[in-house]
């Protein structure tokens, strides 16, 4: 399947969106962050929802007729839509409550959920069994982890453009790098397993120029094929193992020496964040051919 670039950015979009929805509303909770870093992070968290719902437009050759969709609540769209409204309505409201004053802890459980909700249905949109390496339960711990690691460092980067204690914040960065590091190697495992022998296949005479897709091949192509380039340089090396040193150095560092740092791990998390993405649109063969 060939990579769906309006889609790459979506779903990078909403996963940072929920992450960092989810960080700033636990730090709100713990009593962590200033009125400057939320205000900061909700506004960051708008424009970054924004640009993602502008991309998705971008994947359909008649974006009117998305509305078609929207009348299905069924519709892994109308979920999406759903969330995105509710992210911006709680943005909304915590930009509300802390021009009046302190953003209050009904707000910031209620933006805990909307986060999580978030990154389950961004998810779940992909979870078809037509597409064995999409139809699986690492996707979503991917996509949870993917989610954790960019709303951490996204928190620890603007806390400290903020001037605020970043410690909490550099060590979920942390503690982050290595979630995606285990749902990443959890990934691998799984669709290593995914095969098509017990089943057979044939010649579609229907297609004759359409070549069956060959059983068992989503890990080499992976690991040593054409896509070992994407996966070992940019989710390996890039996405987790630099975030994970840059996070482990300077975890416990003060804001003056962080945000540098921060920013490069950002840039590092979210160049893994694309390259696993290409990975999954490319691996995602239909089992349409296979009978």
């Amino acid at each position: 399947m060939a990579t769906q670039w309006p889609l790459v950015i979506f779903t990078l979009a909403l996963c940072c969106a929920g992450g960092l929805l989810f960080m700033q509303s636990l730090m709100a909770i713990l009593g962590k962050g200033s009125a400057k870093f939320q205000k900061l992070a909700a506004i960051t968290n708008i424009c970054v929802i924004v640009i993602g719902g502008i991309a998705v437009f971008f994947h359909l050759q008649h974006w009117e007729r998305i509305f078609n969709g929207f009348g299905h609540i069924t519709s892994g769209i109308t979920h999406e839509l759903i969330m995105v409204v509710l992210a911006l309505a709680i943005l909304i409201v915590f930009l509300v409550m802390l021009k009046k004053g302190e953003l209050p802890k009904w707000a910031a459980y209620a933006g805990l959920v909307i986060a999580a909700l978030m990154v389950f249905v961004t998810a779940n949109s992909y979870n078809m069994a037509a597409r064995p390496v999409w139809n699986t339960f690492a996707w979503y711990l991917f996509i949870f982890a993917d989610a954790y690691l960019m709303g951490a460092i996204a928190a620890w980067l603007l806390g400290a453009i903020a001037g605020d204690e970043t410690k909490f914040a550099g060590r979920q960065s942390f503690f982050a790098a290595i979630a995606k590091a285990v749902a990443v190697a959890i990934y691998t495992a799984v669709i290593g397993g995914i095969k098509f022998a017990s089943v057979g296949h044939y010649f579609d005479p229907t297609q004759p120029t359409k070549a069956v897709a060959e059983t068992g091949s989503y890990i080499s192509r992976m690991l040593s094929g054409d896509l070992a380039g994407a996966f070992w340089a940019g989710v390996v090396i890039i996405g987790i193992v630099a975030v994970l040193v840059i996070a482990f150095m300077k975890k416990d560092a003060e804001a003056k020496d962080v945000t540098l740092w921060a920013g490069t791990a950002c840039c590092c998390a979210v160049i893994g964040a694309i390259c696993f993405r290409v990975i999954f649109f490319a691996l995602g063969s239909s089992v349409f051919l296979f009978y």
